[in-house]
Formats: C-alpha cells, sequence, structure tokens
C-alpha cells in the first residue's frame, strides 16, 4: 500500500498506520524513500532513528508528562504517590511517572500495586499509607508515647514542688495520658500532595471512593489518563469523582469554534459523535493540508521542510508548538470533574500567534 501510494499516487505524504508494528514497518520504509508519513500510533520512540517519520498521536509519555507539568508548575506540588495495576499497562505508567517528576525536581514518596482481578483495595491502600505493618506502627507508638510521658514527668515535678498537684494525682493523670494516647486511632500517613492512578475508568470508578474512605481525602489530587474522559466514570465514583484530573486528548464539548465545527460536522456526516482517533486523523489531515496550501508546496522535500519548521499549529485537540525529532510537542487538554461533569481545566498559556 505504501509503494503504491509512492509509485502510483505519486503521493506528497501519507497519514497511519495505527497498529505499532505495522507503524515500524511503514516507518521503515517511508523514511527510505524520502516520504514524509504522519504515524497515528502509542508506539514509545518511533520517530526517533527516522528523518521524515512524523507522529501526531496522544502517546503515554505525553500524557504523564502534562499530568506532572500541571501539578509541578500549577499547583506547585513535590511529594507523589502512585498506585497502579499488576500489568504491562501499569508498569510502564509508573515507570514514566518516576521519571516525569524526578526530573522536575518531585519525590515519589509512595507507590504500591494491585491485583487487576480484585475490586477491594483495602489492603494495598493501607500498605500505600503504612497502615499494613501494625507491628512496625506499634512499636513507634510505643516509642513515641514513651517519650511523651517522660517530658510529661519533667512538667510533673514543677506541679509537685509548687504542691499545685499531689503524687496522686500526678500519677493518676500520666496513667490516663498513657491510656489515652495507646488507644487513639492510628493515621494514614498521606505525605503526599497528588496520586497518580494509572488503569480504565472501571477500576478508577472503584478505587478513588475507596481511595477517600481510607484518608486520602480531597485534598489530595487524583491524577488519571485519557480513559477517564468518558461519563461512565462518573456513573460509577458519583460525587467521588469530583475533582479528578486527567488527560483529554480531545474534548468535544469543548466551547472552541474549531471543535465545535468539527463536532457538528462529523455528526451530521456519520450520525455519531468523534472520538480521540478521529479527532487526531483529522488534524493531522488538515495539518499536511493547510502547509501545502499555505505554502504552494510542491514536492515531498518541501513538505518535510514545512513540517519541521512548523509552530504553534492550532488543531481540535489543542495546539502543536513544533516537531522535536518528528515527535509533536503538543500543549495536551487536561479535564476534571465538577458537579458530576467534565469540564476543561483552566490552564494560563503564553500567548502565542498560531498557525493555521
Amino acid at each position: 500500500m505504501l509503494e503504491e501510494a509512492y509509485n502510483v499516487d505519486k503521493a506528497i505524504a501519507v497519514i497511519g498506520p495505527l497498529l505499532s508494528k505495522s507503524a515500524i514497518t511503514c516507518a521503515r520504509r517511508a523514511d527510505e524513500l524520502n516520504l514524509p508519513i504522519m504515524l497515528l500510533t502509542q508506539k514509545e520512540g518511533i520517530t526517533r532513528d527516522f528523518s521524515y517519520v512524523y507522529r501526531k498521536f496522544l502517546t503515554n509519555s505525553k500524557q504523564v508528562s502534562s499530568l506532572v507539568d500541571y501539578a509541578a508548575n500549577q499547583k506547585g506540588f513535590t511529594r507523589y504517590a502512585v498506585f497502579y495495576p499488576e500489568n504491562s499497562f501499569g508498569n510502564q505508567l509508573k515507570d514514566i511517572f518516576f521519571k516525569n517528576v524526578i526530573e522536575r525536581g518531585g519525590q515519589v514518596v509512595a507507590a504500591e500495586s494491585y491485583d487487576t482481578k480484585k475490586n477491594d483495595f483495602a489492603h494495598e491502600i493501607k500498605k500505600l499509607t503504612g497502615l499494613d505493618d501494625m507491628e512496625e506502627r506499634e512499636r513507634l507508638r510505643q516509642e513515641t508515647v514513651s517519650a511523651i510521658i517522660e517530658e510529661e514527668k519533667i512538667d510533673m515535678q514543677y506541679m509537685l514542688k509548687n504542691e499545685k498537684m499531689t503524687k496522686q494525682e500526678i500519677d493518676e493523670y500520666l496513667d490516663e495520658l498513657q491510656k489515652e494516647l495507646m488507644e487513639a486511632d492510628y493515621e494514614p500517613i498521606v505525605d503526599f500532595q497528588a496520586i497518580f492512578v494509572p488503569d480504565n475508568y472501571e477500576r478508577a470508578g472503584l478505587i478513588i471512593p475507596q481511595l477517600l474512605y481510607h484518608d486520602i481525602d480531597r485534598d489530595v489530587l487524583k491524577l488519571g489518563t485519557s480513559t477517564y474522559n468518558t461519563k461512565k466514570l462518573i456513573d460509577i465514583a458519583q460525587e467521588n469523582a469530583n475533582g479528578i484530573v486527567f488527560v483529554g486528548g480531545f474534548f468535544k464539548e469543548s466551547k472552541d469554534e474549531d471543535v465545535k465545527s468539527f463536532v457538528q460536522d462529523y455528526i451530521k456526516t456519520y450520525e455519531t459523535e468523534p472520538t480521540l482517533l478521529e479527532a487526531e486523523s483529522f488534524d493531522a489531515a488538515r495539518m499536511i493540508i493547510d502547509l501545502i496550501r499555505s505554502g504552494d508546496l510542491q514536492d515531498r522535500e518541501e513538505l518535510k521542510e514545512a513540517l519541521d519548521g512548523l509552530s504553534n499549529y492550532k488543531g481540535v485537540t489543542g495546539v502543536v508548538r513544533a516537531f522535536n525529532n518528528g515527535e509533536a510537542d503538543e500543549d495536551l487538554t487536561l479535564l476534571t470533574i465538577k458537579w458530576k461533569r467534565i469540564r476543561q481545566v483552566a490552564i494560563p498559556r503564553p500567548v502565542t500567534e498560531p498557525q493555521r
């Protein structure tokens, strides 16, 4: 198909494919042919070793980078936790999250995985907050209580010396204080400001309420991926979903005129709403067409030069600032849930004139 586009159709560029395996094969051959290709695949690092290969698509690295950027730069957070599924997706996202947090000078102070076959995550959440090792917590409490009692004894010497309390009253007070301190409930150790839960909306809808139940409260920012971008998450988590921040990729309810026009035209044509895939495909095609038309480009080399020099191109999925080694450097849309509705997170952006 690629050979036909090159030899028969005399294509100036190719868009696609989606699958990682075929994308690698097509990328290699397109580069050999000096044929610009715009890939629509999540395969990490696929553009790195080629000169004519570009990618405008939402990847796991882009999502995590946008989330950590928001938490670090907009919220000023430095301490994080990650609660991730025991599968390849969860482990990959966890590793990317660690890398991004460290690069921005932060710390991941708690990390715990869970079995994807479970619906009750109490044990794993307790491990995340230090409530699983009760023997160690009890030892630490005894040491703490002993230190407090010793401090109180020193203070009580003054009371006894000045006849403000009798020895019996002091002994009764210290006994009661020790009993009260030893019987106090253990508090979870929540020393992180944000927690990343990279999973699908079904499990996230079960996990988020359980985090809140186990005292990882609303002050701790909950972060998620584009898989959260569905009203089905709200149906499962209900009011517990309020305040979650996740990557949208494409927000079809945006007030942006380009997005509204795209959604309306798509529904009119196909009688269904567009998804992220359709929006990314539309942006990739329109970007290439706009570059060809605006620059009156005649051949593949001219298109490659235009792609390499692209700056602040505005599409329905956001703004592409530039292509770096073939990878689109994008301002991704972040979404949140408020009053059981998905809304766009308002983030101050530098004022630049977008290309069209």
